[in-house]
């Protein structure tokens, strides 16, 4: 009978605490949850029943909770389980630190990998400048059917140097187109070569090729700035025979925005199978479209021949 006196005083105090206490214990909950972290009642559950089973520590636990103190215990520990908490969670602060201070290493490492580039292997420099000659060697075998064509049209591949007004078989003396590739003093005076070395040059293959050459990239710039580029083979050696002026000439009167002259028409006539009589027939669009269509087929006929220069 005493031990059951006893529990129910124990039981007693306990609900009288627990009518006391439970607004603390709440609110303490609720401060602890917004923190993460959570208060286990099982826990508690357990350890009473533990004590509850011992007559000796029940009645210490009986004199704990009559004394005050239990509760100031308790809230202690609440707080110092709060401020566990809080030093446990990284400050906002630090992870940005920490992500400045991996900037710089991100940096020095592309500093690092354009220096590989800049320091490439001698094998990998060797195969570029392979490549490059390669490439420069196919610009070399694409122009040169276009000067083999042009040779072939101009001097017969080299067997009609000299018109028949040239008597003396000589470049040196002579004021009409003579050499290989057929140069005008006019165009000579072009290319700055007003010497008579450079008449006598147009003899020579080499030097007429290498005269031609140059000329050849003046007149290219030129047409650039009357808005012609990237002519076909045909208009590009007509540019050699007629000049800039006079291709530009003929390309904007194929448009119908030119007249042919008479002096210009005349150079046509020298220039094809057509008399002067007959392209001013034919006005100086059609006189242009005849013209061109003309040396069209004829360019095609001997580029199909393939004369080989020396």
């Amino acid at each position: 009978m005493k031990l059951h006196s006893k529990i129910l005083k124990i039981l007693a105090t306990l609900l009288s605490l627990c009518l006391l206490g439970l607004p603390q214990i709440t609110l303490a909950k609720n401060h602890v949850n917004k923190q993460a972290e959570s208060f286990d009642f099982r826990v508690f559950q357990n350890d009473l029943d533990a004590l509850l089973s011992n007559e000796a520590l029940a009645e210490d636990l009986e004199k704990q909770l009559i004394d005050s103190k239990i509760t100031a215990e308790i809230e202690s520990e609440m707080k110092l389980a709060i401020s566990k908490a809080k030093t446990s969670k990284p400050k906002k602060g630090s992870s940005k630190k920490q992500h400045k201070d991996k900037k710089p290493e991100s940096r020095i490492s592309r500093s690092e990998k354009t220096d590989s580039r800049n320091n490439q292997d001698p094998s990998k420099v060797a195969e570029n400048k392979a490549a490059e000659k390669k490439t420069d060697s196919t610009k070399k075998t694409q122009e040169k059917p276009y000067w083999d064509t042009l040779y072939a049209l101009e001097s017969s591949a080299g067997k009609r140097l000299y018109r028949p007004s040239n008597k003396s078989r000589s470049c040196k003396w002579t004021n009409t187109p003579c050499g290989h590739h057929q140069l005008s003093i006019v165009a000579l005076k072009d290319i700055g070569c007003t010497s008579l070395k450079c008449r006598s040059a147009r003899a020579d293959y080499k030097k007429s090729l290498a005269m031609s050459k140059k000329l050849e990239k003046i007149n290219t710039e030129r047409l650039k700035k009357f808005g012609f580029s990237n002519l076909p083979d045909y208009q590009k050696y007509l540019v050699h025979q007629q000049g800039s002026a006079g291709i530009k000439i003929i390309l904007k009167a194929l448009k119908g925005k030119k007249t042919l002259s008479k002096n210009m028409l005349k150079m046509m006539a020298n220039n094809s199978p057509y008399s002067y009589k007959h392209l001013r027939r034919q006005g100086s669009r059609g006189a242009a479209r005849k013209f061109l269509r003309f040396w069209k087929e004829k360019w095609k006929v001997k580029s199909s021949r393939r004369i080989a220069s020396r």
